[in-house]
């Protein structure tokens, strides 16, 4: 069961498969002492025994993972070379975030899939040896890995190595700029989109693909926090498609309406 709960790998969602891992490695469940109310009586023990094995886990092996997973541009499958190069083709000092602490390194040399780095006073020596369905074979070392990755599309990723899952993310990666409005509007490069401001639900939504809308007009209607959030047109336009419906639940990830602007 605890190696069933290892492999089962799941991005984007917080889940209690750390919880239920531990659950299985506790005393007094494995002695079979348990009851309807076990959960109750044992729930902050299992909680510190998480942080814990997740303490325990070996911080090199996450570490050089993501960075074999961001610098070989697996991390994302439309990226661009400038995305997948960053500032380290010029500077081979890196600074790599990962659950909110930052470490810095430095890339030593690189041939191919296998790279030399210097970390923390040591050097270490890791090779990319498969990538697929996000599931990743690393050699540190001379030692042998598994880890699962995913990115989203603002080129953090999560990892999970050995049932316990990570956020990270490198500074230097070159990501197209979105700014956001109270309205909810994000503007890009390349398109015209339309966002939620937060992770909410849709309550209304008062436009169709090909419908004229003028700057101001509201075009659906998010709840979230108990507040009804007006999402409105930033400028004159034609939408182009409206991709979610009432009652979907959206995220800032979450395209709601793209439209193409007058001329």
């Amino acid at each position: 069961m605890i190696s069933s709960l290892n492999n089962y790998i799941i991005h984007g969602i917080r889940t209690n498969i750390p919880y239920l891992n531990a659950l299985l490695q506790h005393k007094a469940f494995i002695e079979n002492k348990i009851s309807t109310r076990f959960c109750d009586s044992h729930t902050e023990e299992i909680l510190q025994s998480m942080t814990l094995a997740k303490k325990s886990k070996p911080f090199d092996v996450l570490l050089f993972s993501y960075l074999l997973f961001s610098l070989t541009g697996n991390y994302r499958a439309e990226s661009s070379l400038w995305e997948c190069l960053g500032f380290w083709r010029i500077n081979n000092e890196m600074r790599v975030k990962i659950d909110g602490r930052e470490y810095e390194l430095e890339l030593l040399h690189r041939i191919g899939n296998h790279f030399h780095f210097h970390f923390d006073g040591k050097d270490y020596k890791a090779s990319l040896v498969r990538i697929e369905n996000g599931k990743i074979g690393m050699i540190l070392n001379g030692i042998h890995y598994i880890i699962y990755a995913s990115t989203d599309k603002k080129c953090i990723s999560q990892m999970t190595f050995e049932g316990f899952s990570y956020t990270c993310e490198r500074n230097d990666i070159l990501i197209e700029q979105e700014v956001f409005s109270l309205a909810g509007y994000s503007s890009s490069l390349t398109d015209q989109r339309v966002v939620s401001p937060m992770p909410g639900k849709v309550v209304k939504v008062n436009v169709s693909a090909g419908a004229e809308v003028r700057k101001g007009d509201v075009l659906l209607v998010v709840e979230a926090m108990k507040m009804e959030n007006n999402i409105t047109a930033p400028i004159d336009g034609v939408i182009e498609s409206v991709n979610v419906k009432k009652d979907e639940m959206v995220d800032p990830s979450t395209e709601l309406i793209k439209f193409v602007k007058h001329e």
